[in-house]
């Protein structure tokens, strides 16, 4: 029998990766101690995300809202969704900090935007609808793909774009454990509130409610609080496939900007 697959990499950085891997082996214990055999010892970090996410022997992994839109209808089961200990966010739920090079707000001239991916939901959508809703739409030429959000930043402070939008939970990790990332850079804006990224299992995992039943384990256990602490990780809570609707219909709204 394959080994079960297990991957975290939506919030997973070389700054605090070995915090992953800490949440991973207590997380793992609370698996094996709710019953569910066999968890794999280390986290899938080589694997596309989607690639890990349709594995048949998937077990546990956290993937975008958008992308479990877009690519995972019917393919994956939502387990939850976790809390994050960031500021000005209902429980739950995440956001998107728009950050800038000075003065490009209130200037005149074309404004380069960065996106992470074109099916993110933090980097794309959620940056669409902030440039839409100030009027300035007509001064974006073509977007510049980057390949995540840290790679963004990366652009604005490197002069290759002008704006981007950043996960509020990334911001704060790199905020804690890199501080100076966004050096030079100006928040111009936050967005509207969204379900957080979910967890999810393979379909019909027939462990679903031991893995429920691990991650209340894991929250309550104060052997795992600082590495929580670490990672944001202030609890979780029920979720399904419709609580992600909204990040669709954000999406077809500004898919032509492509």
């Amino acid at each position: 029998m394959a080994t079960p697959l297990v991957s975290l990499g939506m919030y997973d950085a070389p700054p605090w990766s070995h915090h992953v891997d800490q949440f991973w082996t207590g997380l793992r214990r609370h698996f094996l101690a709710a019953g569910i055999s066999d968890p794999p010892l280390s986290l899938e970090r080589e694997r596309p995300f989607l690639d890990a996410w349709l594995n048949p022997t998937l077990l546990f992994s956290q993937t975008c809202g958008l992308p479990l839109q877009l690519h995972l209808p019917g393919k994956v089961t939502v387990v939850g969704r976790p809390v994050y200990a960031v500021a000005d966010t209902p429980p739950g739920d995440y956001r998107s900090v728009i950050l800038a090079r000075p003065g490009v707000l209130n200037g005149n001239g074309p404004i380069r935007l960065a996106i992470n991916s074109q099916d993110s939901h933090s980097g794309f959508s959620a940056l669409a609808a902030f440039v839409d809703g100030q009027g300035l739409k007509p001064r974006c030429g073509p977007l510049v793909v980057t390949g995540g959000h840290a790679l963004s930043v990366k652009a604005l402070r490197d002069d290759r774009a002008d704006m981007a939008a950043v996960d509020n939970v990334t911001m704060a990790l790199y905020d804690d454990h890199q501080p100076g990332h966004r050096d030079g850079l100006e928040v111009v804006g936050t967005t509207a509130p969204m379900a957080s990224l979910p967890f999810i299992t393979r379909p019909n995992h027939p462990d679903l409610p031991r893995i429920r039943e691990a991650l209340d384990r894991a929250f309550a256990d104060s052997a795992l609080s600082q590495t929580r602490a670490a990672l944001l990780l202030d609890g979780w809570m029920p979720a399904d496939f419709a609580d992600y609707t909204a990040h669709k219909a954000q999406f077809d709204a500004y898919r032509s900007w492509f």
